[in-house]
């Protein structure tokens, strides 16, 4: 019995500017067909083979993984058959983007291993016969067979005594794809549409066919279908994702990592702790420490701590921020400046037992010097093993109009003067749509006719265009670490600024497992270096601590005079302190949480403002929560308040409490949130709680985790805000120097002058 068609030569839109389809709609479709397999195989590009292997597991699909490379010394199309054969194709795919002169042949003769190669080129064939037997064959595609290709890659199988596999070509989903791939062409190319041949970029047969349709289209040569089962059978490549991989630990010659970490902590607590508190500091550094070692994570902080060290001995303003203000480990080593003990930060919010991905410690640095500790990490580990993390820029609706009606013979001019008329994005509910009824509600667009032919065949166009990858890009902070040349993993290419990065983006990185981390330029943090290193001695210290308790900012607060603050200088900001009148530190932490659209929009800032004027009563959910909520005044405003709450209501850890704000928070529909609240109550119940009151605080629960914010985050935020505040309290002429010296912000330059002025 002749073996089911498999497509063995899918491409998505990773092979830029030629793949007109993204690679969770290819597997979904390959699944609506009743393929149990399908190969994705993008021209010189690796930069969707994780989310495509995720997206085809998530469908029941057995992904295939694979590269085609089109070269002058190398046709083919290459598939992994294990894990060392999918490292091959990174590695390769690596060198062709590195190394525009290399020969692709060579280099993939080097490091054949676990790979099958089907060509349908002689002159391949000729750099290839030194595959092991079994991993070479020649290529039938589909819809050939009147064409006289069938015929040749029949004879070039007999002359080489080689197999013949039935690989198709998978080029779009459905007929209207056609013409996308063929704008892509022209776009590439920098050609009329009307000059490029849609038989030759998107023949009719190169969509994704059925198995029964595949079977038909080979039916003369079943061989061909066998060996295509057959290689398919063999291709497994299992990605190990989501378990944390770290590098070696930068560690003294002998020394064990977790006394060491220990031995870096020790110092800290003891500077940033008085003598009355440490034992409390040092109880709680005790249990952060015992939780990193047993997980697996002393690498991780050793490395940051590392990184922060290079920055403190350079001189490099720096602070850590995000959910890892939660740990003591962290504030201990002076990765972050917040006190997580003073500010009630859960270190479950950051790091637990059962939240096993990877910590995130994001590090804000002096924006003109960031690149010297970007380059410290890329010395320390190796070009190999380090990287910077590439992103996927997409064609928008106005960008993909503005490149596709030069296709038609409009001037770039004509182009950006109708594209300024069209909305950037369209919204969900277009999709579907007409071109002319998409764009009617957008006022801007109907001072044009777009009637005219070539105006609505390019919104059309650019319709199906929207959301395809257009270009490679760069993130701006994110740094990727390897245990061992990255390689491995994922393949690397060259940015447009020249810097090595990943074809892959953030999110892929991450779900490999690999060590990311965020090396962002701030402004803030320079404004407040250079303002204290323009302070004499004698007060440089006192300022560079900030004291949470200082009349003058308090002042300068309450009056909303917050202009050239770091995240306090918006209107909406300036207006809330008024409201506020805050007294401290911690009512800035607040005021960060706040202004966020979140607590905004649901009605939580209005609550907030009304209960701490004495203006509503504060709702007592139950004697037990006093606690928790009592310093935001009964409202869940944190997202540590929604994971204390259920883990106190519930009797458990506050890691179980964070996995159930997880849940809520993750919750797809009401009916699957609902069924969260019958087990809360019950549970509740079981412990003593009057269902009513139960009931009341799920519904808290259920309507402000959504909205809530992370308080270590408001809390790294706040520290920062408060400090520029300080500054601009008690040393004016130095702080607007440095805003000067580094300026960016929602206000031009002149604004800063007159606020300056003022005093």
């Amino acid at each position: 019995m002749t073996a089911p068609f498999t497509p063995l030569h899918a491409q998505s839109d990773g092979s830029l500017l030629r793949g007109c389809i993204g690679p969770r709609d290819l597997v979904r479709a390959a699944a609506e067909l009743g393929h149990t397999a399908i190969a994705l195989t993008d021209r010189d590009s690796m930069a969707h083979a994780v989310t495509f292997y995720q997206a085809a597991l998530d469908e029941g699909v057995r992904p295939i993984l694979g590269f085609e490379v089109d070269r002058p010394e190398l046709s083919a199309v290459l598939l992994a058959a294990d894990r060392e054969g999918f490292a091959n194709i990174c590695a390769l795919s690596t060198r062709i983007q590195l190394e525009p002169g290399c020969r692709a042949d060579q280099a993939l003769l080097q490091s054949a291993s676990g790979l099958f190669a089907l060509t349908d080129h002689a002159l391949t064939l000729q750099h290839l016969r030194a595959l092991p037997p079994g991993r070479l064959a020649i290529r039938m595609r589909a819809g050939r067979s009147c064409t006289g290709l069938a015929e040749h890659a029949v004879r070039l199988a007999r002359d080489a005594h080689l197999p013949l596999v039935a690989t198709g070509e998978e080029l779009f989903l459905e007929a209207g794809q056609r013409e996308v791939r063929q704008a892509l062409a022209a776009v590439r190319e920098k050609r009329m549409l009307a000059t490029v041949s849609l038989d030759v970029e998107a023949p009719a047969h190169a969509r994704l066919l059925s198995p029964a349709e595949g079977a038909r289209e080979f039916d003369a040569w079943p061989e061909a279908l066998d060996e295509a089962a057959r290689i398919a059978g063999e291709c497994r490549v299992e990605l190990s994702l989501g378990r944390p991989i770290f590098p070696d630990a930068p560690l003294p010659p002998g020394a064990d990592a977790i006394e060491y970490l220990r031995g870096l902590c020790e110092p800290g607590v003891n500077e940033r702790y008085s003598p009355s508190s440490r034992p409390a500091a040092r109880a709680r550094l005790r249990h952060e420490l015992s939780q990193i070692h047993s997980m697996g994570f002393t690498p991780y902080f050793l490395l940051v701590a590392d990184i922060m060290a290079f920055a403190r001995r350079s001189h490099i303003p720096s602070v850590g921020r995000g959910s890892g203000a939660s740990s003591l480990v962290a504030y201990s080593l002076g990765i972050t400046n917040v006190d997580p003990i003073l500010h009630r930060l859960h270190f479950e919010r950051f790091l637990h037992p059962e939240r096993p991905d990877c910590p995130d410690l994001d590090i804000d640095l002096c924006w003109k010097r960031r690149d010297e500790v970007i380059d410290h990490v890329l010395a320390t580990y190796g070009s190999d093993r380090a990287a910077m993390i590439g992103t996927h820029a997409a064609f928008g609706f106005r960008s993909a109009f503005r490149e596709v009606v030069k296709l038609f013979g409009l001037s770039q001019r004509e182009a950006d003067k109708l594209g300024s008329r069209l909305p950037r994005e369209l919204p969900p509910e277009a999709r579907g749509l007409d071109a002319l009824t998409a764009i009617a509600p957008h006022a801007p667009a109907r001072a044009v006719n777009w009637r005219e032919p070539a105006l609505r065949r390019s919104l059309e166009l650019s319709m199906r265009l929207e959301g395809r990858l257009h270009h490679p890009g760069l993130h701006p902070g994110g740094v990727v670490i390897g245990d061992r040349a990255l390689t491995r993993y994922l393949g690397l290419q060259r940015s447009s600024k020249g810097v090595i990065a990943t074809q892959c983006e953030m999110r892929a990185v991450e779900a490999l497992g690999l060590v990311k981390m965020d090396l962002l330029g701030n402004r803030a943090v320079t404004e407040i270096g250079d303002t204290l290193a323009s302070l004499p001695p004698e007060v440089r210290e006192i300022a560079r601590r900030a004291p949470d308790l200082d009349a003058p900012t308090v002042a300068l607060l309450r009056e909303g005079r917050a202009m050239s603050c770091f995240q306090l200088e918006s209107p909406a900001m300036r207006h809330l302190l008024r409201q506020m009148r805050p007294a401290d530190l911690e009512d800035t932490i607040a005021a960060v949480a706040l202004i966020r659209p979140g607590a905004a929009g649901s009605g939580m800032k209005d609550v907030y403002l009304k209960r701490r004027r004495g203006l509503e009563p504060v709702a007592d959910y139950h004697p037990w929560l006093r606690e928790v909520l009592g310093p935001t005044h009964g409202l869940l405003l944190y997202e540590e308040d929604v994971m204390m709450v259920a883990a106190t209501m519930l009797g458990q850890s506050a890691a179980e409490g964070d996995l159930l704000r997880r849940a809520i928070s993750g919750a797809e529909s009401e009916v699957e949130r609902a069924s969260m609240g019958e087990v809360f109550v019950k549970r509740c119940v079981r412990r003593g709680v009057e269902p009513a009151a139960a009931a009341r605080i799920w519904d808290a629960l259920a309507r402000f985790a959504s909205y809530a914010f992370c308080r270590a985050h408001a809390a790294g935020y706040g520290v920062l805000a408060w400090h520029t505040a300080y500054l601009k309290a008690h040393h004016p002429a130095e702080f607007y120097c440095a805003v000067f010296n580094n300026h960016q912000g929602m206000f031009p330059r002149w604004v800063h002058i007159e606020e300056a002025r003022r005093g």
